[in-house]
């Protein structure tokens, strides 16, 4: 079973982002089995996790840690439900190391 099986990670990209499947592909090589939803919005002006869903029997689960942090360079906006913290952050962190990688 592969740490992130059972999770899931809503990524917010800008209308008509250039790279959706290179972020989508180095998303899954970092958080190995979760699954992605994107939506485009007119708002966000990079790529962002926004929502993360962990179900019970992941084993993710039993590791939230603190509060969610980002290298972004603005703060992070989110809802967060409970038992989500861990995968979030991840995402964003990578988010945050693909953006880096392809400046």
């Amino acid at each position: 079973m592969a740490l992130y099986d059972n999770c899931s990670v809503l990524i917010q990209l800008p209308k008509d982002y250039s790279k959706t499947d290179e972020l989508i592909r180095f998303l899954e090589s970092k958080l190995e089995g979760c699954k992605f939803e994107i939506r485009e919005s007119e708002i966000e002006d990079e790529p962002q996790a926004t929502h993360a869903f962990v179900a019970e029997n992941s084993p993710t689960a039993g590791l939230q840690t603190g509060q969610v942090s980002t290298n972004l360079s603005r703060p992070l906006t989110t809802f967060v439900s409970d038992g989500s913290n861990f995968p979030l952050r991840e995402a964003n962190e990578a988010i945050a190391e693909f953006i880096g990688l392809n400046n």
